[in-house]
């Protein structure tokens, strides 16, 4: 996922563009846009940098059981379903800073012939984080998600995952945000924290585009329109811990693919919005890390796969 020497380059290359153009707002006017693409921006930064977190977004995912499985026990379909909910509240402190805090659920499960997958992962967790803004161009932004994943069937301190993340956002003109900063993975072993950089590009007030090594989409629609369509491309997955088996004591299951995905949202009323997306999900595999990496089976690979997604969303 940290592999994506092209889109560095196109991130650094709109840099280069956005920060040679003339910044044409005034400081007041700069606080005012601020003011005005707070709630995108952050939703749009836990959306893309948060792991396990907003990134597959609210809702229900199917995947086909008849994809297939190629393992050293031979070929088999695999069903899979995905199911999350969050509930987060900004909360302003003053015109500069606020806090976040919230609570979260998923739900991964395989629909495995063999039953070597299990059943249910789980993930439940808190989002705890913060904004401030010392300039009118610059936004800081920190979050992490404590989180108990796994299958919850015996949970122990082996289940607890705290990824996180600290990112600088600048805002150039009307048009173009450059964010920088640090993520940790928070994986149980060989804990990663990376470098990130992403942009947020709005070439018009219809469309945006956002690009991050992770996560990228484009969405059309006006901001006070009911409805908005979008094409997106994210990697996602997880890490889950996994109660004591005949595999071992210290038993964790690596779950990832990278997905493409096309939608429309829809709002309902002031307050809820429908989203429906149908795509495709590739690169799938599904591997146990052990205590005894000498003991460890043989990763999973899975064909891709369409999915359909159908989410729900309150705004508060």
């Amino acid at each position: 996922m940290h592999r994506r020497p092209a889109l560095v380059l196109g991130l650094l290359a709109i840099a280069a563009i956005a920060a040679l153009a003339p910044a044409t707002e005034d400081e007041d006017a700069a606080r005012r846009r601020l003011d005005e693409n707070l709630d995108p921006l952050l939703a749009w930064l836990m959306a893309s940098y948060l792991p396990g977190g907003h990134a597959q977004g609210d809702g229900l995912i199917f995947l086909p059981a008849d994809s297939d499985a190629a393992s050293p026990g031979g070929e088999r379909g695999i069903g899979q379903h995905e199911a999350s909910f969050s509930s987060a509240q900004r909360i302003a402190i003053n015109a500069r800073a606020g806090v976040l805090i919230g609570a979260s659920y998923g739900l991964l499960g395989f629909d495995d012939e063999a039953g070597i997958l299990p059943d249910q992962l789980h993930r439940v967790g808190v989002d705890i984080g913060g904004w401030y803004s010392p300039t009118p161009r610059l936004l800081l932004w920190a979050q992490a998600q404590p989180s108990l994943r796994g299958d919850l069937e015996d949970v122990d301190g082996d289940a607890f995952r705290v990824p996180a993340v600290a990112i600088a956002a600048y805002t150039f003109n009307s048009r173009f945000t450059l964010v920088g900063g640090l993520v940790s993975l928070g994986l149980r072993e060989d804990n990663l924290v990376l470098p990130i950089v992403g942009a947020w590009w709005r070439p018009t007030f219809q469309w945006n585009v956002v690009l991050t090594p992770i996560f990228a989409t484009v969405d059309y629609g006006r901001a006070d329109a009911r409805w908005r369509f979008y094409a997106t491309v994210q990697a996602s997955g997880g890490e889950y811990q996994l109660s004591d088996d005949e595999l071992g004591d210290d038993v964790s299951l690596r779950y990832r693919d990278g997905r493409v995905r096309i939608g429309t949202r829809c709002r309902l009323d002031h307050r809820w919005s429908l989203d429906a997306g149908v795509g495709a999900a590739f690169w799938r595999r599904a591997e146990y890390d052990l205590a005894d990496q000498d003991a460890e089976p043989e990763p999973i690979d899975l064909d891709p796969a369409p999915f359909a997604a159908l989410g729900l969303t309150a705004h508060w």
